[in-house]
């Protein structure tokens, strides 16, 4: 084993179980030591940066400027000039974790795939144990705030969002591996856990994610493009479509107690939102300046299914990215949001594999299914579990056989 090979098996194993009670500071003390730790083998190889991603800097670079220059009409420019620091360490990680050599011989990438799968397994079996036992680790772990109404398996939500994702991964290395079958068992087993989690938002972009998996297997590849571009167009039309949702949808139907309120409190944020966006559609409200939009800290009673609560209109983030992006970088936000979506979803069409194509829009519709649901856009976390997440499939179908360019229309 190499030591780019020993590094990568381990971050494999501890990224799920390191992040199972609080992702927060792990995933970015994880982060940084894996950006460190490739690098310094790439420079000992003779090229630090042998696969730096420029199309993607310079992507990354333009919603920096535009993100910059909502500064000059920001509501709150101390928040803009923090997120904005953060998400300029965010992208320079990302920028080098993928520039940086990961690329492992077959049998270093078996290893970093079975570290993957166990990491996993212990990952969920601990989820398991929470369930069963209504939070007693997480209880452990976290003494409840004095006065906070949160429950305590609510701590668990960040953990599973990132596990599913990652989950994808290892379908991907079972397939890769001739064992397709066990990471059918191991994606069915995972979903039932998520249902019965209280990641209500996780196991639902999952069951998406599913259903998408399973259609494309019986599409040919180049319905991904229609794909692409129906994601890229849910950015655009998000205002006018959750803003009409209260309207439509009663979760007094179908949901009860604590989700009740939570989906309630969601569809109030959205069209509170969305008549916000009116307002300043072109500009938005600056950088992270949505948490102070005037009219966000009125109350509103949200009916449940046995009493009334009150909530705020609006909390610190919309539950929703494209709403995010709209609200506080107006429609060049938007196209800059819809045009990272779209090139996302276009990805997975350059394998061959109609198996590997499937599995990946799975993980990619998984990962947009909860950035339309639950955290915050901008949150410094979610972002490097995206990035994480990201870099271990790359790993894990690096060398896959790719297939010829596709020229249809």
């Amino acid at each position: 084993m190499t030591q780019r090979g020993i590094i990568l098996a381990v971050v494999g194993f501890t990224l799920s179980v390191g992040s199972f009670a609080e992702p927060k500071v792990f995933l970015l003390i994880l982060a940084f030591f894996l950006m460190v730790t490739l690098v310094w083998l790439g420079r000992k190889d003779g090229r630090a940066l042998p696969d730096f991603p420029w199309g993607a800097a310079w992507l990354v670079l333009a919603v920096l400027i535009w993100a910059g220059a909502s500064l000059l009409w920001s509501l709150d420019t101390g928040q803009t000039i923090k997120k904005l620091v953060d998400l300029t360490l965010v992208g320079g990680c990302a920028l080098l974790l993928f520039g940086a050599k990961r690329r492992l011989p077959p049998k270093e990438r078996n290893v970093f795939g079975i570290a993957l799968v166990v990491g996993l397994a212990v990952f969920f079996i601990l989820q398991w144990i929470e369930i069963a036992t209504n939070g007693a680790i997480v209880s452990w772990i976290h003494e409840p705030r004095e006065g906070s109404s949160q429950e305590p398996m609510s701590k668990l939500v960040r953990g599973i969002s990132l596990g599913v994702l990652l989950t994808w991964s290892a379908m991907i290395y079972f397939h890769r591996a001739g064992r397709g079958a066990l990471g059918v068992i191991l994606g069915t087993a995972v979903l039932g856990i998520l249902w019965a989690s209280t990641a209500t938002s996780a196991a639902f972009a999952a069951s998406l994610g599913a259903v998408v998996c399973l259609t494309l297997l019986r599409l040919p590849a180049r319905a991904l493009r229609w794909f692409a571009g129906l994601a890229a167009l849910w950015v655009i039309a998000a205002p006018l479509v959750l803003g009409a949702a209260k309207q439509v949808l009663d979760p007094n139907l179908y949901m009860q107690d604590y989700a009740n309120t939570s989906v309630n409190h969601r569809l109030v944020i959205w069209q509170f939102v969305s008549k916000k966006i009116k307002e300043r559609p072109f500009l938005g409200y600056g950088l992270r300046a949505s948490r102070i939009i005037p009219g966000g800290q009125e109350q509103v009673l949200l009916q449940g299914t046995n009493r009334g609560i009150e909530r705020n209109k609006f909390s610190v983030h919309p539950h929703n990215g494209p709403l995010e992006w709209w609200v506080e970088l107006g429609l060049p936000g938007a196209m800059f949001a819809a045009l990272v979506i779209y090139l996302l979803f276009r990805w997975p069409v350059r394998f061959g594999d109609p198996v590997i194509r499937a599995l990946l829009v799975g993980q990619l519709t998984t990962a947009y299914g909860i950035f339309n649901l639950s955290f915050g856009a901008w949150q410094t976390w979610w972002l490097m579990a995206l990035v994480l997440a990201a870099f271990v499939v790359t790993v894990v179908v690096e060398g896959a056989r790719l297939g010829d360019a596709i020229h249809e229309s």
